[in-house]
């Protein structure tokens, strides 16, 4: 069972890191392909210059501070285009 477990996690990872590379075509900016969502110090600069897009995760306590902090931020839905 434990094989078939390894496995498994394996697969989601690669299935996560190709994600993550379409996603760095959608938002250029962030690095996505780069360190794959993961809260780099890239990663968390990019939060900071650019805000969040509509695939970063309003759980991520980064993230949760842009809604909880009453500055009127508004996410998009996942994969609508954001205007410049």
């Amino acid at each position: 069972m434990s094989a078939s477990i390894a496995c498994a996690s394996i697969l989601a990872k690669v299935e996560r890191d190709m994600a993550m590379e379409g996603f760095d075509r959608l938002y250029p900016g962030y690095g996505l392909a780069k360190h794959k969502g993961y809260a780099t110090r890239e990663h968390i600069e990019a939060l900071h210059r650019l805000g969040p897009c509509a695939v970063h995760r309003r759980s991520f306590d980064p993230i949760k501070s842009w809604f909880t902090a009453g500055n009127g931020y508004q996410q998009t839905a996942l994969f609508e285009q954001e205007e410049p």
